[in-house]
């Protein structure tokens, strides 16, 4: 379970944005790495939000056997910042 830890104003918390990349890189390239992850890391300790994003639309695809590639992540991480619901099935035709 991620802990949010509460920052002076003005603070940045420490991350490392290479690494998210390389995170969601790696899943990218091999779906069937996110299962190395997914048990200590969670959408919301990435710094990035667009970045959790990715991963959480990952971590759905992965949870519903759906065939993974850049456009499913890209389109489901947009879907869910759209305002779409969750489990939405809306087209994008």
């Amino acid at each position: 379970m991620a802990t949010t830890l509460q920052l002076a104003a003005g603070r940045v918390p420490p991350h490392d944005l290479d690494a998210e990349m390389s995170v969601l890189g790696s899943i990218l390239l091999e779906p069937l790495s996110i299962a190395k992850v997914l048990q200590f890391l969670h959408p919301e300790d990435f710094y990035r939000e667009n970045n959790g994003q990715i991963y959480r639309a990952a971590l759905d695809l992965f949870a519903g056997g759906e065939p993974r590639n850049a456009f499913q992540y890209s389109w489901r991480a947009g879907r869910e910042s759209w305002g779409f619901p969750q489990g939405s099935t809306t087209s994008t035709a």
